[in-house]
């Protein structure tokens, strides 16, 4: 993928992203997403973000390959 079409990609991600927390934030405060009963997830975002985070330091510390980390001369 190319820096530009990099970039591109990164952004409408982050505008998207942006738009659904938009929409989700007022449909709970008008009420209209419904509410779950308190613990109804048993700290399961904490067992969620310890593997997020450990996928995420795996696909840091992989070796990289012969071509990859070299910015070619395409953008």
């Amino acid at each position: 993928m190319t820096g530009r079409r990099f970039w591109r990609a990164a952004v409408l991600g982050l505008a998207a992203l942006a738009l659904f927390s938009v929409l989700f934030s007022l449909a709970a405060w008008h009420h209209v997403w419904p509410e779950l009963p308190a613990g109804a997830f048993h700290n399961t975002d904490q067992w969620l973000g310890l593997a997020g985070g450990v996928v995420i330091l795996l696909l840091l510390l992989r070796p990289l390959g012969p071509t990859e980390g070299r910015r070619g001369t395409e953008d």
